[in-house]
């Protein structure tokens, strides 16, 4: 079967549609790219929103960030904290980098840990747990070793090039 992304585009919108969450949220990212649909940032901040609200953390996640930039909505660095620190602290739903946006956002954003405990507990006062800082930390290796296995094979498809173009004048 060949990829088609309007047919996806087609499929996932009716799930959405029926309420499907993780629909939502793929829906959501086809609007924000363009994929199978005209690029379409306001329509991808309200499924995101919807999913968000529906517990999905990457959706929660990804809110955060057009908080964050300003996409398909105003630019709101409150709502962000708050959209990154729900989806870090989401339990039922979790997501492996939303602790490490959140400590990203922080940085960015130059938040200090009193604002930090401030704003999860206005949040949502049962998750006042402190986040996982080896979480990370593992996350950073994790970042450290793909950009390293990229570089490397960036490395080889250019000796390799470099071989095969060498290669006929061999005799």
């Amino acid at each position: 079967v060949a990829q088609s992304y309007d047919e996806a585009f087609k499929w996932y919108n009716r799930a959405a549609l029926s309420d499907h969450v993780e629909a939502m949220c793929v829906l959501a990212y086809m609007h924000e790219r363009g994929l199978g649909t005209p690029k379409l940032l306001v329509e991808a901040f309200e499924w995101y929103e919807r999913a968000a609200k529906a517990g999905l953390a990457r959706a929660q996640r990804n809110l955060a960030i057009c908080y964050e930039y300003g996409r398909g909505t105003d630019k709101d660095i409150k709502q962000a904290f708050q959209w990154y620190n729900r989806a870090a602290r989401n339990k039922i739903d979790p997501d492996g980098w939303a602790e490490y946006t959140l400590k990203w956002f922080e940085k960015r954003h130059n938040m200090d840990e009193k604002d930090e405990k401030d704003e999860g507990k206005e949040d949502d006062e049962k998750n006042d747990q402190p986040l996982d800082v080896t979480l990370i930390k593992k996350a950073e290796r994790v970042k450290a070793t793909l950009d390293e296995t990229i570089r490397k094979e960036a490395q080889a498809k250019r000796d390799s090039s470099a071989e095969a173009g060498s290669g006929g004048e061999e005799e």
